[in-house]
């Protein structure tokens, strides 16, 4: 019997053979660590969430930390040059961060770049290692035209509207023997076929005025100037803005007169407009090289400067990869891996190198404890090598009071410190003094200090 919304299955009072879902019983920790649902009911904490979604029987999600109404962490906050906000655990403050790293399936996006990133996630590191001010400008590849196949018979345009690549046929190959037709731009083609063609390839709508090769009145008594198309409706021809359209590839470059335009066809549509000339000064947004205001700053201790309100600001990485690769600090305690090493250094602004790879006790540093399964767990997990059944290393200068405060006093069991020498018989039911001046037996209600 699947039961839902955290429910469990429990046997039917009045009829044995039969399951009944049921709510969890006993009541939620007193812990006030309110919450705000996806029903706009602020909770003290999510345990009493998950009660109401399995009472009422609908799916309540946590929208945010804190109560319902509150204000956003993140709405003071601009972040730029790749970094994020990020709301603190507790949602009362926010930070500006980068990416660590990039896990998950590759979702390619257009920069504001013009390059194709991976990702979201790799557009944000890249632009946070090269303190360059990329944004997301569309999912998917900036040109969708440019790695289809060459085909000789047909052009290449990408929808505007949807950003799909569409392959044209091309007026030339347009089936031979048709009749002339004057299109209302003024512009005389071979055929009917040959005018939709160039139309759908230029992206606009081009009407035939008569059969037959333009006459004067067709075509507009000026030359058209800036880009401009000439329109002929109701038998008046006038140079148009209108008709310069552009597709959906984007290539941006940067124009003189310091705007970034998202392609060439866009700076020619706003010559017209502005009936201008733009030149072009290079290709690329014009902001790209602009300097960051963490250039030229150096971060101590590992920390990454990222933008924030447009400050610089040293911030050490919060988040390391549950990868177990552990090496021993210069400061003689043991790491999951060098970059829980690195943010550890980071957060104390102290230097602490790699002294070697591997658990400082495996090269003969002082001090063991005997752990029973689950007795310790992850309580002094930040002071040890491992946790678990057996034996777990603690390095030298951890003893002492650092190290009591994180030994559960209710444990079950014996745990004993003591110098790797005293190894051997002495392990079983002793507790030894070492060297440090401290020791613990974790028995029910037994505490001894030396």
């Amino acid at each position: 019997m699947l039961c839902g919304f955290g429910a469990v299955c429990e046997r039917s009072p009045s009829e044995p053979g039969q399951g009944l879902c049921v709510c969890r019983k006993g009541p939620c920790p007193p812990v006030v660590a309110p919450v705000c649902g996806s029903d706009h009911s602020t909770y003290s904490n999510e345990c009493e969430l998950d009660r109401a979604q399995c009472n009422q029987q609908r799916r309540i999600k946590v929208v945010s930390k804190g109560p319902c109404g509150s204000k956003d962490p993140c709405a003071e906050v601009t972040c730029s040059f790749g970094s994020t906000c990020v709301p603190s655990e507790d949602g009362q403050g926010a930070r500006c961060a980068c990416p660590a790293s990039c896990a998950g399936p590759d979702s390619p996006v257009c920069g504001s770049d013009g390059r194709q990133h991976r990702s979201l996630c790799h557009l944000l590191r890249h632009a946070c290692d090269t303190q360059e001010n990329i944004s997301k400008k569309f999912d998917g590849p900036c040109d969708p035209c440019k790695n289809l196949p060459s085909d000789p018979s047909r052009v290449c345009r990408v929808n505007p509207r949807t950003r799909r690549p569409e392959l044209l046929p091309r007026p030339e190959d347009c089936p031979p023997g048709g009749d002339p037709v004057c299109g209302d731009d003024g512009v005389t083609y071979g055929s009917e076929c040959a005018m939709a063609r160039a139309a759908a390839i230029r992206g606009m709508d081009i009407q035939k005025v008569r059969s037959g090769q333009c006459l004067q009145q067709d075509q507009c008594k000026e030359e058209c100037k800036f880009n401009a198309v000439c329109l002929n409706r109701r038998g008046a021809a006038r140079c148009s803005c209108d008709r310069v359209t552009c597709d959906g590839a984007f290539r941006p470059l940067c124009g003189r007169d310091s705007r970034t335009y998202g392609s060439d066809c866009e700076r020619r549509r706003a010559e017209c407009r502005l009936q201008q000339h733009i030149p072009v000064r290079h290709s690329g947004p014009c902001d790209l090289g602009s300097p960051s205001p963490c250039r030229g700053v150096q971060c101590s201790f590992g920390a990454s400067c990222v933008v924030q309100n447009q400050r610089a600001v040293c911030e050490c990485q919060r988040h390391c990869q549950p990868r177990y690769d552990p090496v021993c600090g210069s400061d003689l305690r043991t790491y999951g891996n060098p970059c829980e090493l690195r943010a550890m250094a980071c957060r104390l602004q102290t230097h602490i190198d790699i002294k070697h790879k591997g658990p400082c006790g495996e090269r003969g540093d002082w001090g063991v404890v005997v752990l029973l399964k689950g007795v310790l767990g992850s309580r002094i997990r930040g002071f040890v090598v491992r946790d678990g059944v057996g034996v777990v290393v603690v390095l030298k200068g951890m003893l002492g009071s650092m190290i009591r405060e994180h030994v559960p006093r209710d444990g079950v069991g014996v745990v004993v410190v003591f110098p790797k020498e005293a190894l051997g018989s002495r392990i079983k039911g002793h507790v030894v003094k070492d060297e440090v001046g401290w020791w613990w037996c974790s028995q029910k209600g037994r505490w001894g200090q030396g």
